[in-house]
């Protein structure tokens, strides 16, 4: 079966944006432009089907929420952890130190995918455009 090219205002679901980002990297629209720009920037446009990544220049808000409710999570979970077993004091280790340095690799970590996966979420409900019309749903 061949594979259906899809047109400018016709989306991809959630599932396939996501894993075009967060995966592989590339446009979530036609799988084959690179997203990256460097370890975080973002190309203005997709060189393939010019969809355009940043609709708004707060964009990426989101994202810099779900790379830091990653770390925020390990934190608690880390935290939670020492106050019933003791494990990073008994290992001779500061535990506010140790926490807060885990928390900000995680964070520092899981921005890259959280970014993919919040501008999959943009795009899957109609937050990107193509060339310079205006983004957002159709009225």
């Amino acid at each position: 079966m061949a594979k259906r090219e899809i047109r400018p205002g016709e989306q991809t679901g959630l599932l396939r944006a996501s894993w075009r980002l967060v995966a592989r990297e590339r446009c979530p629209h036609c799988g084959r432009g690179r997203f990256f720009s460097g370890l975080f920037g973002v190309p203005e446009r997709c060189d393939i089907c010019d969809l355009r990544y940043e609709a708004s220049e707060d964009a990426w808000l989101g994202s810099l929420a779900l790379g830091y409710g990653a770390g925020a999570k390990i934190a608690g979970a880390l935290a939670f952890s020492e106050t019933g077993w003791h494990w990073i004091a008994a290992a001779g280790l500061d535990p506010l130190w140790t926490i807060a340095a885990a928390s900000l690799a995680v964070s520092f970590l899981a921005y890259r995918p959280a970014k993919a996966l919040w501008f999959a979420i943009l795009y899957r409900w109609d937050f990107m455009a193509f060339g310079e019309e205006p983004a957002g749903p159709p009225d």
